[in-house]
């Protein structure tokens, strides 16, 4: 014998012996202004360890610098002994000489920048100052990318390696340390560079700064 069911009266009697209507989730439910992670919020917030600089994608201006002047390298600079500091460290020796020789090391010696230096990279300084003044640019303060080249005078077909024409780090180290205060406030803040040394009608040095 075939027994035939209600299904609305079925399923309305088993909701009444459960006490009420059942109910069906789909799975955890998410809460709403759910906060993010603690590390995630931490990583949002941090500009940078300390003394660095965040990477950004920063556009501006950039300084475009041409002078004619033959590029200088970075000569070392010249020590000397102070004749006048060298007698009284003599005589507050009073004959010893390891107290001489301290105080020798210590006090009588001095460094100078040699002329040929201190001349260029005034040069470049004052020159630099002028073409920013023209430019309506102020000094970068931020990190900044470089492309420099030096050109010697002579055939395009020949490289510059010449003793006269000075090893390449040091042509940039004269150019980067005449720019400080100028065109950035350190050299430091040059996170990216390019450079190169050819030969060319003049002698001359071409710069790009722009920011980082």
């Amino acid at each position: 014998m075939a027994l035939f069911v209600d299904r609305k009266a079925f399923k309305k009697l088993v909701a009444n012996s459960c006490g009420g209507h059942a109910k069906t989730t789909s799975g955890p439910r998410r809460r709403k202004n759910a906060k993010p992670s603690p590390g995630a919020s931490s990583m949002a917030k941090d500009g940078g360890e300390r003394g660095r600089s965040p990477l950004r994608n920063v556009s501006g201006d950039a300084f475009l610098f041409e002078l004619d002047i033959r590029p200088q390298p970075k000569q070392r600079p010249r020590v000397y002994l102070d004749d006048k500091v060298l007698a009284s460290t003599f005589q507050r020796a009073a004959g010893d000489v390891r107290q001489f020789m301290d105080l020798v090391r210590s006090q009588a010696t001095r460094a100078m920048t040699p002329e040929q230096t201190r001349r260029f990279e005034e040069a470049v300084r004052i020159a630099a100052t002028a073409a920013m003044r023209r430019q309506g640019l102020a000094m970068f303060t931020t990190p900044v990318t470089m492309n420099i080249v030096f050109y010697f005078h002579g055939d395009p077909a020949f490289w510059p390696t010449a003793h006269s024409d000075g090893d390449l780090d040091n042509l940039e180290k004269s150019l980067k340390d005449a720019l400080i205060g100028v065109v950035y406030a350190d050299d430091r803040l040059v996170v990216k560079k390019a450079s190169e040394k050819v030969c060319g009608k003049t002698d001359r040095i071409s710069v790009e700064v722009r920011h980082a």
